[in-house]
């Protein structure tokens, strides 16, 4: 429960006058079955990960169940445990700790579920990640599409900010960044007309280029002396970009003019918004002919706000969006893109702005931050139209597990690394310098691209919705990886390979220049006659072809699967098993592992009568 705004609104009386609120009381029922809550944390110390997470009984009476702790790497499970706890009645609470090896892991991911009789309680996620041995290159890259919305500038008053924008700034070397997008708060730069300061700005600027990182500064807002949304504000808000990209003409050549004009940022009449940016543009110009001017950073592809901002004179030599969206179906957003690209008569398109929080009850699991981060990326950069990707943001902006805008973040407001974290280092530092050079064909439910670069190639490969088995025929050497930067030793036939493509997350293979990569029918498959189920169901796995099972790994409480002839399997689905997503997995050992998973939905219990 969150008080967003108390609202009072004055209908007569008395001109001024106080008011105090002396008490406020709010009464809430929970939704029927949740019976717990369950708020996770996780923390990494010496190759150890440490999931804890505080159950609380939000119950009238005391409540009794078991808590699941179910720990996963990006391709297999890692650790399960459970405890048994007693919760007492209206607010009893528990904490339990489950620590687990990191091993060859680079991130892990924790599932924390509660059940007890009845109980429908939502499972709570979280996860942990280690950062990249080699510290990353400070070479500068403009070429570089790889950029994150760092923000040093929120260090701006922090008595430590030169320790924690140093830090910021390597853990982002480290992770392969190029590029950051920093706000100049006009308010800040310039308090009162005439009096400019530059001296945190330049603290900003030069951590970012000591890491080898760029800066696009994002020109922000009103300043407290001039006149908002008027046309002698405009004049004002121009002239100070001028006197800004004077000051940093030899480091900073990208200026974003405004942030999302076509929503709540901008106060004024948004075709007035026209006229901001191409007096800024003039300005810029004037001061620095080769400088970029990004325009429109719209909220969302706004094709109207942006056809508008044109036809009214708006002048830009980028277009910049912020593609938001509730999930992300891969191609069509490649699609969207190329669409977007066009509005601005083919000039390049950067995305200033993207992002998925993970924050709990509402928000993305952090294991679906890691795969989405990864896959914004990669389609965007297979789109062939983002000059420049920013995610929004590196770090979470605050410790609320509970609000959205403080969970954007890869890494925690502590800097504890999120598992989205080791998944774009990955992703950045296996395809620097390479650039996309088509898509690729490799069957139903998945996409695969080929980035070429000097002395190597990278086919990735990725299936966003559900797992499958890619089998290809390959020459060469090849170096093949998951989504976490983990090696890959696929099942072996000659110069046939088969791997398993995990949902979600890409698999890289990378070999030299044009090494051959021709996809095949997969060499196994795994399927099963209904994945939604109930509890008591029995359901039917077919494995084709029959091959000898190395092992089973299965929820807590589910049985073995009971093999019968022609590969088939039948599973019997615990009567007191967990309604949501369960993974059951098969591995098979000959000449490499291919771990084959498959996904089913527990239903609630229905009463028969």
């Amino acid at each position: 429960l969150r008080m967003a705004e108390i609202r009072l609104e004055q209908a007569s009386g008395p001109a001024h006058g106080t008011i105090q609120i002396k008490r406020l009381e709010v009464d809430t029922e929970m939704p029927p079955g949740h019976d717990a809550m369950l708020v996770p944390d996780a923390r990494l110390e010496k190759n150890q990960a440490h999931f804890s997470v505080r159950v609380t009984n939000v119950r009238q009476e005391e409540v009794k169940g078991r808590l699941l702790c179910d720990i996963r790497g990006a391709s297999r499970r890692a650790k399960m445990e459970d405890a048994e706890l007693t919760l007492s009645a209206s607010g009893g609470a528990a904490v339990r700790e489950f620590t687990c090896p990191m091993g060859e892991f680079n991130a892990l991911d924790a599932v924390f579920r509660w059940v007890a009789p009845g109980s429908a309680a939502p499972a709570a996620y979280i996860g942990v990640a280690k950062e990249p041995e080699s510290p990353g290159s400070a070479e500068l890259d403009a070429e570089s599409p790889m950029g994150m919305g760092l923000y040093l500038y929120r260090w701006a008053g922090n008595p430590e900010r030169i320790e924690r924008m140093n830090q910021i700034a390597a853990l982002a070397q480290r992770a392969g960044i190029k590029w950051t997008r920093e706000e100049f708060q006009w308010q800040q730069i310039e308090p009162r007309k005439g009096k400019l300061d530059w001296s945190f700005y330049d603290q900003v600027v030069d951590i970012n280029l000591k890491h080898g990182i760029r800066v696009y500064g994002l020109l922000a807002y009103w300043s407290n002396w001039t006149k908002p949304n008027t046309p002698e504000g405009i004049r004002d808000y121009a002239e100070w970009a001028r006197q800004v990209v004077r000051h940093y003409k030899g480091k900073v050549k990208h200026w974003e003019v405004w942030n999302e004009p076509n929503i709540f940022f901008w106060t004024g009449p948004k075709e007035m918004y026209a006229d901001l940016l191409a007096q800024t543009y003039d300005a810029i110009k004037a001061e620095d002919p080769e400088a970029v001017v990004l325009g429109c950073a719209t909220s969302g592809i706004d094709t109207g706000f942006i056809k508008t901002t044109m036809a009214k004179g708006g002048k830009f030599d980028a277009l910049s969006i912020h593609p938001y969206r509730g999930g992300l179906n891969d191609l069509d957003y490649i699609r969207e893109l190329k669409d977007a690209r066009k509005l601005g008569g083919d000039k390049p398109l950067w995305l200033t702005e993207v992002g998925f929080p993970t924050q709990l009850v509402s928000g993305y699991s952090e294991r679906n931050q890691a795969s989405l981060v990864a896959r914004i990326y990669l389609t965007s950069l297979m789109s062939q139209t983002a000059a420049n990707i920013s995610w929004y943001d590196f770090r979470n902006d605050g410790a609320d597990p509970y609000e959205s805008e403080q969970n954007f973040g890869l890494v925690r407001s502590d800097f504890r690394l999120k598992p989205g974290y080791r998944s774009l280092a990955t992703l950045a530092t296996t395809l620097a310098g390479c650039e996309p050079s088509g898509q690729l064909d490799i069957g139903e439910g998945a996409y695969a691209c080929r980035f070429k670069g000097k002395n190597r190639d990278v086919v990735v490969a990725c299936a966003p919705q559900a797992s499958r088995v890619l089998t290809f025929d390959a020459s060469g050497k090849l170096e093949i990886i998951n989504g976490m930067g983990e090696p890959i030793e696929p099942l072996r036939a000659g110069n046939r390979l088969t791997v398993t493509l995990n949902t979600g997350f890409p698999v890289y293979i990378t070999g030299r220049p044009g090494f051959t990569f021709e996809p095949r029918e997969p060499a196994v498959t795994l399927s099963i006659d209904h994945p939604h189920v109930r509890p008591g169901d029995t359901v039917k796995l077919t494995l084709k072809p029959v091959l000898d099972v190395a092992e089973w790994e299965l929820p807590t409480g589910w049985r073995t699967p009971a093999s019968a002839e022609g590969g088939s399997y039948s599973v019997t689905v615990p009567k007191d098993a967990v309604p949501g997503e369960v993974q059951l997995q098969l591995s098979i050992h000959r000449g490499g592992i291919l771990r084959l998973p498959v996904i089913l939905t527990v239903q609630q219990a229905v009463l028969k009568v």
